[in-house]
């Protein structure tokens, strides 16, 4: 979620287990000790927006390891998250899954299937990203 998009599986810049969040960004003890959940993700997708539009958080993030519980235990629930900004605004503000990932190929599937790589999700410049995030006039 860090770079921008993904599932627990990707969490970090494209491709990563919760023992890969752990080395860089975060597992739910990582995200908790020095960085919030709103800061890690708000640098381009959204958990709650974002990820749940298409899914659940529970489904999206449960299919790769985490759900809401996990991310409670011992770091955050949407209300921590949500603490500072809201989710949805800060998180926007780069990309918001839905429209920067899931229009491409849909994210629920991808990130599902752990075909995403580091590659496919990581945050390139925008006039290069494969699923380039359309201007907020034109979002959906």
């Amino acid at each position: 979620m860090h770079s921008g998009d993904s599932t627990n599986e990707d969490m970090r810049s494209g491709d990563c287990t919760n023992e890969d969040m752990r080395s860089g960004n975060s597992t739910n003890e990582d995200m908790r000790s020095g960085a919030s959940i709103n800061e890690d993700i708000s640098s381009g997708a959204s958990i709650n927006e974002g990820m749940r539009s298409g899914d659940s958080i529970n489904e999206d993030m449960h299919s790769g390891d985490s759900t809401n519980e996990d991310m409670r235990n011992g770091a955050s629930t949407n209300e921590d998250m949500h603490s500072g900004a809201s989710i949805n605004e800060d998180i926007s503000s780069g990309a918001s899954i839905i429209e920067g990932m899931r229009s491409c190929a849909g994210i629920n599937a991808d990130m599902r299937s752990g075909a995403s790589t580091n590659e496919d999700m990581s945050v390139a410049p925008a006039s290069t990203r494969t699923c380039a995030v359309a201007p907020a006039s034109t979002r959906t």
